[in-house]
């Protein structure tokens, strides 16, 4: 660790701790009882499968223009508004914690396809928006108040 930090340039700044665990109660108990993984899990696949046929859809669409912008800044504001309660929920275990058939793996994946794919069709329909309103001149003086 450090000497990754020292070629990172990072050492002053940096203090490392090590921890032992004094409890009694076994790794996968304690998570168990902290966190509803199956319950996660659960909303990791209803998303994975709920946004594969808008990945599928959108592999083939965006590119042929069969999918038009305004439907890539919507999908894509939708698709971040419901991703972004996972970091709320996912502890982020190491892989050894987590149950056998984990979906977060595949639902970040999904995630960063379909967000990646939507995104230069996305940021065009907010540029043209932004590009064709009106622009209102602003004083100085009701930026900055006296």
């Amino acid at each position: 660790m450090q000497a990754l930090a020292e070629q990172l340039g990072i050492a002053r700044h940096l203090e490392c701790f090590r921890a032992q665990r004094v409890g009694s109660h076994e790794p996968r108990m304690l998570v168990d009882r902290c966190w509803d993984l199956p319950g996660v899990n659960a909303r990791y696949v209803d998303f994975t499968e709920r946004w594969q046929t808008d990945l599928n859809r959108c592999t083939v669409g965006v590119s042929s223009g069969d999918i038009v912008a305004e439907e890539c800044f919507t999908l894509r504001f939708d698709l971040i508004h419901e991703f972004r309660a996972f970091p709320l929920e996912d502890p982020y275990l190491p892989r050894t914690l987590l149950p056998e058939r984990w979906h977060g793996g595949a639902a970040n994946e999904l995630f960063q396809a379909l967000h990646d794919l939507l995104e230069g069709p996305e940021d065009q329909y907010v540029d043209d928006i932004l590009a064709a309103a009106p622009s209102i001149p602003v004083a100085p003086s009701s930026i900055f108040p006296a």
